[in-house]
């Protein structure tokens, strides 16, 4: 550019005399700009700017000779713009160039070449500043210059190459295919009348290279790639060494290099690319802006290396590169966006190896400030918006946060709707977005989303520009998929063999020397498993375990996938063990699971999962300490993958991944220890630290902060203010939400750093578990496939009941056959039938169970009966202990002639209800106003008219004791508003419970649809209760199951309506554990109220669960009622 520049100006003024002072400092001038472009020296650019300056200043402005001398100026300004990056620079070269053609006659022939000039600034300015004006003005200005022009004029190429590169510039900012085009077709008028008239340089083959790099970059030619490294090779050939081009030249050459090697995978091409990119940062001064672009360069190739070759310390090299380019100052980093996206990239690279959570998060926040700065219209937007759609969804991998997935795929799609199905990319961005609807359908096992996914990566594959190497990556995802869809309860072989058959053949596509080949053969290893399970081949078995050993062996012990890899490895070696038990597989499996556990740099997920399948292991071989020791471990990772960054549908995924570990790791402790009273302290709270962990995190939002504030008071208020943000709805942004957890981390180390506060938030110690017992008991019952026990907590100890007869497979049968189950259409006679199964499971629990359990208890004396609490883990979670019990007249050998039961989720939600209901102002020690909710008629529902009975039922019970307030088929939001006005509610009302997602377990009332003012749904979620402390004592809950705990693999989550009431403020809690019809529900509300008056004026905080016992006593007593179980043993009592 600069050997153009200064070509007119080589002897400018030889017929003036040289005595004129304006003439000698322009060429004086001239001669140090030309002396510049030779040797690159800052001297020589210095005195020819300040000779231009010189110049212009000394010369009348009417001369003929100042638009030429202003011309010099200009082009000087801005060499030195380029030299020094300086934006002051290319501002004062606009200024003059367009002086200088303000004082040029219109139809003068000699405005062409000024207005070139200016062109080239504008185009500068533009790559600075980012303003569209600039850059079609300049396009402009060009297109002008080229009518104005015949090919025959001198300077004909020279603009044509001039106008390509200026187009280009605009292609790569705002992205009109057109652009290109056209700039392709002046690069090849530049190059072919240069060539034609003998005076062709370097720079007309480097803006040639450059169209075709664009081209290749755009359409995937390898063809347009072929013609840029030839074109690079011509402009460096033309250009001398010394040259202030020739490093730019070299750097597209690198760059193209760089590009071929991605096209090729042979690592020739790449070490071409870090030879160029070395030989120019050692050439280039250290504070040109041209040193950056290299430095990019550079540090791109040696990341391509690190995934070619696995060195970190390439890796480790590209991130201090990139990371100093993005420190650098505006005027030397003049493509931020670039730059911050290849940054945030490495930083990926590095996650991915290392698994530090710190290079995902600063990853992220890179590349979404690179998206904020790309316009939409530049090609580069939608490269780097699917980086972001990448980064996000692999941070909800790590994290589980759903609105990062969701977020990836609204990008996803987007970025399919931004680029035409012929262009190159469109296969992978189709790929791109099935894997995201593939992380969605394994988080919410959409059948819609696997199907679609299948589809779109179909299409993929069978792309016409889908490129070999993209292929294979392709075809395993396809492969992967279809194996998904193989496990499903419909799944056919036919979908498997399809899965085998795509996995192979993207092995075979895969180099052997690539980085994805371990990948490829342990999927295929993991398919050809899933096919022996099927078939029972040899065959298949064999070669899976061969597959899944040498993928395990190619990969590098510290990269993140070798978890994965030694899973599927174990996983094969297993099938083989379980049928010939011996010494070299079991030591081999043990080592693999082991060794994926250990696997420092994988997901704490992953590590999770190995250490399910490490302790499966060991149960199976009866290795008791062992299995104890995995889940020690296991236990150890749980606070990094459930945290309040999740919101509570992502706690739920994420716990539902591991239900079961906190109950067998209770019962391995008890198995492998003595039953001494430390082994069983430690088997307590092991249970208690690791079920109901949802309602905890949701508990230490709710804490009582007083001590805190009496001590520290600014501390205080800068924790409530973190407890409010994260209990609010609107904090929903998931990047915002982690800082705030950070955030609230760092608050609590201070609070635990004032001596009085220590244990401020940790969980209850021993002593705090065995006075939530107060002079009663909590009996925890804990069943699963190792042994059953329950453990008796009292204010003066624990202690164990063995419960060799309640077996885990007898209780898991009982559950399967769904007795409580309301069956729609049922006759008289089934139903009897049912019930009468009922009464059977209700005698085998007692005996099995509960009388057990309940002789070895040592009640104080009391004219009451004592109380208890239970607490049923695992398999145990749904039994009604407070039902068991030989169903015969006068019989005192049943639960309700012993004891009156009450039900909690965990020891610590007892513990977390009582200082609440004793610190808070706001919850009365007595009731004094009732609210009534009754829905009669439900939209999509079957009416209830004994609602109406109930409720008046009620209303005329305490007519002259409170004041009751009754709501008729009202809106969630109504209920919502009086909750805060009243002390105890009573729901008369629909209820329903998810099994899929506990927290959209509801309360269904109605309201009205805005278009057509019909009724329709209005649910109050388990969701909406928890967003907020309801200063209430009572909540009945007359609902369907609205206390069942129906979610299998949530089950110690304990997430339901009666749960969610309790820890949304609610001292006690009445609810069904299955469906009542509507005369039961109205008998046992009069009844309990009736109670509960007489308890109101002494304890009433103390008599609700005394209040339902009689209640549903008399019931029970009524006719036949007693072996009719199934119409009055739904009801509990949830906490106090």
């Amino acid at each position: 550019m600069l050997s153009r520049a200064l070509h007119r100006f080589r002897h400018p003024f030889d017929s003036v005399r040289h005595t004129n002072e304006g003439v000698r400092l322009a060429n004086s001038s001239t001669a140090h700009l030309r002396r510049y472009e030779a040797f690159s020296s800052d001297d020589d650019l210095l005195a020819g700017v300040e000779k231009a300056r010189q110049a212009v200043e000394v010369i009348n402005h009417t001369s003929r000779l100042y638009a030429t001398f202003l011309c010099i100026y200009a082009v000087a300004l801005q060499l030195m713009y380029l030299r020094f990056g300086d934006i002051d620079f290319i501002e004062r070269a606009i200024q003059n160039a367009r002086v200088a053609l303000s004082v040029t006659s219109m139809d003068s022939s000699k405005r062409l070449v000024p207005m070139n000039d200016l062109a080239i600034m504008l185009k500068h300015r533009f790559e600075r500043i980012g303003n569209p004006e600039d850059i079609n003005e300049a396009v402009d200005r060009m297109e002008t210059i080229k009518c104005a022009m015949t090919e025959q004029h001198p300077k004909f190429g020279m603009i044509m190459s001039n106008y390509s590169d200026i187009l280009l510039t605009r292609f790569r900012k705002l992205g009109s295919r057109n652009d290109l085009d056209r700039a392709i077709v002046c690069t090849h008028q530049a190059v072919r009348i240069a060539t034609e008239n003998g005076n062709l340089e370097g720079e007309y083959m480097y803006v040639c290279a450059l169209c075709f790099v664009l081209d290749f970059q755009t359409s995937g030619s390898p063809r347009s790639l072929k013609t840029a490294v030839n074109a690079t090779a011509g402009a460096i050939h033309l250009t001398p060494v010394r040259s202030t081009d020739y490093l730019k030249y070299l750097s597209l050459r690198g760059v193209c290099f760089t590009l071929q090697f991605e096209l090729s995978d042979e690592i020739r091409d790449l070490k071409e690319a870090i030879e160029i990119s070395e030989q120019i940062l050692r050439a280039a001064e250290s504070d040109s802006p041209f040193r950056t672009d290299n430095l990019s360069n550079l540090a791109k190739s040696l990341e391509l290396r690190f995934r070619k070759l696995g060195k970190l310390e390439d890796l480790q090299h590209a991130i201090d590169i990139s990371e100093g380019i993005t420190k650098l100052p505006a005027e030397n980093n003049l493509d931020i966006p670039l730059h911050l996206h290849n940054h945030g990239n490495y930083l990926l690279s590095r996650f991915e190896r290392l698994g530090r959570l710190d290079d995902l998060d600063e990853a992220i926040s890179m590349v979404k400030k690179a998206v904020e700065l790309t316009p939409h219209q530049s090609p580069a937007y939608v490269s780097r918006l699917n980086t972001f759609s990448i980064m996000l969804e692999t941070r909800f991998h790590r994290l589980r946060i759903y609105e990062d997935l969701n977020q990836a795929i609204k990008y996803s799609i987007t970025i399919l709707e931004k680029t035409p199905e012929e262009n190159s990319d469109y296969p992978k961005w189709l790929n791109n977005l099935a894997n995201r609807l593939i992380s969605r359908y394994q988080h919410c096992g959409t059948i819609e989303d696997l199907n679609q996914a299948i589809e779109f990566s179909s299409t993929a594959i069978n792309h016409p520009a889908e490129t070999s190497f993209d292929l294979a990556a392709h075809l395993e995802n396809l492969g992967n998929n279809f194996e998904r869809r193989s496990k499903r309860p419909f799944g056919t072989s036919e979908d498997l063999e399809k899965a085998i058959k795509h996995s192979a053949r993207a092995k075979k596509l895969t180099p052997l020397d690539s980085p994805f080949y371990a990948r490829r053969l342990s999927s295929l290893g993991r398919k050809l498993g899933n096919r022996f399970d099927n078939q029972e081949s040899p065959r298949d078995l064999k070669k899976s375990i061969v597959l899944t050993k040498e993928a395990v062996d190619d990969t590098a012990g510290d990269d993140s996938s070798v978890a994965i890899r030694l899973q599927n490895f174990a996983v094969c070696l297993q099938r083989r063990y379980k049928q010939n038990p011996n010494e070299i597989d079991e030591r081999d499996i043990t080592s693999a699971l082991q060794r994926s556990f250990d696997c420092i740099a994988a997901g704490p997920m992953q590590r999770l999962h190995s250490a399910t399948l490490l302790i499966e292991h060991f149960k199976q071989s009866e290795q008791w300490k062992d299995a104890l020791v995995a889940s020690e471990s296991a236990f150890k990772l749980l606070p990094m993958i459930h945290s309040h960054a999740l919101s509570l549908q992502d706690q739920e995924s994420v716990l539902s991944s591991f239900s079961g570990l906190a109950v067998d790791a209770c019962a391995l402790q008890l198995q492998y220890s003595d039953t001494d009273t430390g082994s069983i302290e430690k088997a307590l709270q092991l249970l208690e630290s690791g079920r109901g962990a949802i309602l905890g995190l949701i508990m230490d939002l709710r804490v009582d902060i007083s001590k805190v504030r009496a001590l520290k008071p600014e501390i205080a208020d800068h924790f409530e203010q973190i407890q409010v943000a994260l209990n609010s709805e609107s904090t929903t942004d998931p990047r915002s939400r982690l800082d705030i957890v950070k955030e609230r981390e760092d608050c609590l180390l201070e609070i635990r750093e004032i001596p009085a506060l220590r244990h401020f938030l940790k969980a209850p110690s021993i002593s705090e578990l065995r006075h939530a017992a107060c002079n009663s008991y909590i009996i925890l019952v804990n069943v699963t496939n190792i042994r059953s026990d329950a453990i008796l907590v009292s204010k003066s100890a624990t202690r164990i009941v063995p419960l060799p007869d309640l077996s885990y497979p007898q209780v898991i049968g009982w559950a399967g056959k769904k007795l409580t189950e309301e069956r729609q259409g049922e006759k008289p006679d089934a139903f009897f039938q049912r019930n009468k199964e009922y009464v059977s499971f209700l005698s085998w629990l007692w005996k099995t169970c509960v009388s057990p359990i309940l002789s070895a208890v040592d009640f104080e004396s009391t004219r009451k009966l004592p109380r208890v609490w239970w607490i049923g883990t695992g398999a145990a979670s749904t039994l009604p202990f407070h039902a068991a019990g030989d169903l015969v007249k006068d019989s005192s050998e049943n639960t309700m002639s012993r004891v009156v039961s009450s039900y909690v989720p965990t020891i610590k939600s007892l513990i977390y209800a009582r200082h609440r209901l004793q610190t808070s102002s706001n919850i009365k020690p007595k009731l004094r106003k009732l609210l009534l909710v009754c829905m009669p008629t439900t939209p999509n529902e079957k009416d209830l008219p004994g609602t109406e009975r109930e409720v008046a039922a009620i209303e005329h019970c305490l007519k002259d004791f409170m004041q009751t307030n009754t709501l008729t088929n009202p809106t969630a939001s109504e209920v919502l508003q009086q909750l805060e006005q009243s002390d105890a509610t009573h729901f008369a009302c629909h209820g329903s419970s998810d099994s899929q997602d506990p927290a959209r377990s509801a309360l269904i009332l109605q309201k009205r649809e805005q278009a057509s003012g019909e009724p329709i749904q209005d649910l109050l979620t388990v969701e909406q209760l928890l967003t907020k402390s309801w200063p209430s004592q009572l909540a009945f809950l007359s609902a369907c199951s609205t206390a069942e705990n129906s979610a299998a693999p949530l089950a110690d989550e304990i997430i339901h309506l009666a749960s969610s009431f309790l820890i949304a403020g609610f001292s006690h809690v009445i609810g069904a554990m299955w469906p009542a019809d509507d005369e039961v529900c109205t008998n046992i509300a009069k009844s309990f109220y009736t109670h509960a008056v007489k308890f109101n004026s002494k304890e009433a905080t103390k008599g609700h669960a005394y209040s339902l016992h009689y209640a549903v006593l008399k019931k029970r007593s009524l006719k036949r009622n007693l072996r009719i179980p199934l119409i009055w043993a739904q009801y509990i009592h949830v906490n106090l």
